[in-house]
């Protein structure tokens, strides 16, 4: 696969592979580094719309955003799913509405709501969820009130975040130049580096939390989150 200047997505498949799950696949962590590469904001987090205001979920793979986003339904609207693009308007940041559809474990897949799909991504096994058009932010853009960095730990907690704390937590999750399997750049633009770091400067309105909790019980500390962002 191959991204062009910002603009396009190139790619030769090897093996057969259904024109659904090829753009599945491709509208995700590639079209994030495309937009990432035009210069664009793009954090790798899953949002919904709650009363009106964006809500994201940060965090490392696996670490329980698209489970969090289709549990959340429940209260909200999804906006989009592993691929945030955000944009920062008059001092406020808004994130883009992508595609209907989330991809979920196995476990958290509900056979009548999920589409008769199995799709690999990496070594995980999961379902693409499709979801209903009610349930789908209407709104191109909604401004984001609160970013919350997922994370495991044996006990709960919900830690606010301020100074260098945002920094640390924020930037692993921020599409930027990757690096090889010599943990080299692939390439190297100072300007692209030094502007996706601007994105500190557009954080001051936003409300930013670290919640930790165990992987025990998911349901019941789901639920204790949707408490906490509910207030």
């Amino acid at each position: 696969m191959e991204l062009i200047k910002g603009k396009e997505i190139r790619y030769k498949t090897y093996d057969e592979l259904d024109a659904l799950n090829l753009s599945i696949f491709i509208l995700n962590i590639p079209l994030g580094y495309l937009l990432f590469q035009a210069g664009k904001f793009v954090l790798h987090a899953s949002a919904i719309e709650i009363n009106q205001t964006g809500i994201l979920f940060c965090g490392f793979s696996k670490s329980g955003k698209s489970s969090t986003i289709n549990y959340m339904l429940n209260y909200g609207n999804m906006i989009s799913e592993d691929v945030c693009l955000l944009e920062f308007i008059d001092k406020k940041a808004f994130v883009t509405r992508s595609f209907p559809g989330i991809k979920i474990d196995k476990n958290h897949s509900d056979s009548k709501q999920s589409l008769d799909l199995s799709i690999i991504i990496g070594n995980r096994e999961r379902f693409f969820k499709k979801i209903k058009q009610e349930k789908f932010c209407t709104k191109e853009t909604t401004e984001i009130k609160k970013i919350i960095i997922l994370d495991w730990h044996e006990n709960e907690s919900i830690e606010v975040l301020k100074g260098t704390d945002i920094f640390k937590s924020i930037l692993p999750h921020l599409f930027k130049i990757p690096y090889d399997e010599k943990n080299k750049k692939i390439f190297n633009d100072a300007k692209i580096e030094e502007k996706q770091l601007e994105i500190f400067n557009h954080l001051s309105s936003i409300e930013i939390f670290k919640y930790s909790r165990p992987k025990n019980n998911k349901l019941f500390f789901l639920e204790n989150l949707k408490s906490h962002i509910m207030q």
